[in-house]
């Protein structure tokens, strides 16, 4: 059985990663709340439920893939990752940061500090999830994906540091 802890008998590593839930979820609702941010969620969650057809590929492919120019990726759907570089000119951290994650979703779809986000989730086909993370002196880049049950597929619905 597993039983709560109070906040101050936490260890150091329990906290960061208490600490990176949070910051997920705080940001997530507050995305949400923005309508055209909402908008353009539920317009990815469409255009990738629409495209079964991707190839999936290997972590190590993702992070050959991203390290230069090419358009070959990983997981399921991470065409996302590169319109946001295009889009939003991140920095190299925040681009390192946003990487290391997404390398390791195909692998570990519930991946802290990532959190369920219910009411864009489509139960039990699919869920949507939210992850803050923290890019030392930058923004939180923020990452929202779809993970298919049935298929564990993860694709990309949306990548900002705004």
């Amino acid at each position: 059985m597993t039983m709560s802890r109070r906040h101050e008998d936490l260890s150091p590593q329990e906290l960061a990663s208490q600490e990176g839930f949070d910051r997920s979820w705080v940001n997530a609702q507050r995305s949400l709340a923005d309508p055209a941010f909402r908008s353009y969620l539920e317009e990815s969650i469409e255009r990738v439920n629409g495209s079964r057809s991707a190839a999936t590929l290997s972590k190590d492919d993702f992070l050959t893939g991203t390290e230069s120019s090419d358009r070959v990726v990983p997981l399921r759907e991470v065409g996302e990752y590169h319109a946001w570089i295009e889009r939003e000119s991140p920095t190299t951290a925040a681009r390192r940061v946003a990487r290391a994650f997404i390398a390791e979703l195909g692998d570990q779809p519930w991946r802290a500090p990532s959190v369920p986000i219910a009411e864009l989730s489509s139960q039990p086909e699919y869920e949507i999830r939210a992850a803050s993370l923290a890019a030392t002196g930058e923004n939180d880049v923020q990452i929202w994906y779809l993970h298919a049950y049935a298929t564990g597929n993860v694709d990309l619905i949306s990548v900002t540091d705004r």
